[in-house]
């Protein structure tokens, strides 16, 4: 399993604001523990490397457990860790966590995407966001974990959180070619650059976030080109403004 559970699957299973740091990588060892005797700290330790303290997961897990949709989190869990035992996984995540990503995305490629997908490649702000994002889509890591990761300014935030209206399919297009080039540098083309399981598996469970996929795009489009602002989108779609 990638370190930061599947983004469709997070989205879904988020509770709370307060953990959504964290909750990623939480609900990645939350899987580990499914039908397991497995105690936490080892899991953390073991096959997610460190990349959470056992008290921030337990945090994270609680809030899970307060949650009035507890109760239908599980069971999306314990159908994911069924799923996963009968299927092949595609992507060899164990190996995306080791592989060096300073070189992932440079400055040119970077440039060049905006060209290709007629966007604006920014004053020097705007890489970095697309740099952290790419990394995150191939290698199943936090952001926080790339090479290089630029100070974690106001700046940085701010431009990270503009960043989805930049977002085009054609530049998401253009990141995901310069994700597939550095892992073919790296000899890994039998893999897909991201893979997830069936959101299916979530038919039918109260969860506590509506699944993206069901959004109205056109009502979406709409509302950002008029400038509207995230938080005031979201809660006119019935969805979670990240």
């Amino acid at each position: 399993t990638p370190a930061v559970l599947w983004p469709r699957w997070e989205a879904r299973l988020d509770p709370l604001a307060q953990v959504r740091k964290h909750l990623g990588t939480a609900l990645s060892a939350a899987l580990m523990l499914v039908d397991s005797r497995a105690e936490l700290a080892p899991v953390i330790s073991r096959h997610l490397g460190g990349l959470i303290d056992q008290p921030i997961a337990t945090q994270a897990l609680q809030a899970l457990r307060a949650a009035p949709q507890w109760c239908d989190i599980q069971v999306a869990l314990i159908r994911l860790a069924e799923y996963l035992e009968g299927h092949d996984v595609q992507i060899d995540y164990a190996r995306r966590r080791r592989l060096d990503y300073t070189d992932l995305l440079s400055q040119d490629e970077w440039v060049r995407a905006c060209e290709r997908a007629v966007q604006s490649p920014g004053n020097g702000g705007r890489y970095p966001v697309a740099r952290c994002l790419l990394f995150e889509r191939v290698s199943g890591l936090p952001g926080s974990r790339m090479p290089q990761l630029p100070p974690q300014t106001v700046s940085f935030r701010s431009a990270r959180n503009r960043f989805p209206y930049l977002l085009t399919p054609e530049l998401l297009a253009e990141l995901d070619q310069a994700g597939r080039a550095f892992l073919a540098r790296r000899r890994i083309d039998e893999e897909p650059l991201v893979w997830e399981p069936p959101a299916e598996l979530l038919d039918g469970l109260d969860l506590p976030r509506a699944d993206p996929e069901r959004l109205d795009l056109a009502e979406l489009h709409h509302r950002v080109r008029a400038g509207q602002a995230p938080q005031h989108i979201a809660r006119r779609l019935g969805a979670d403004p990240r």
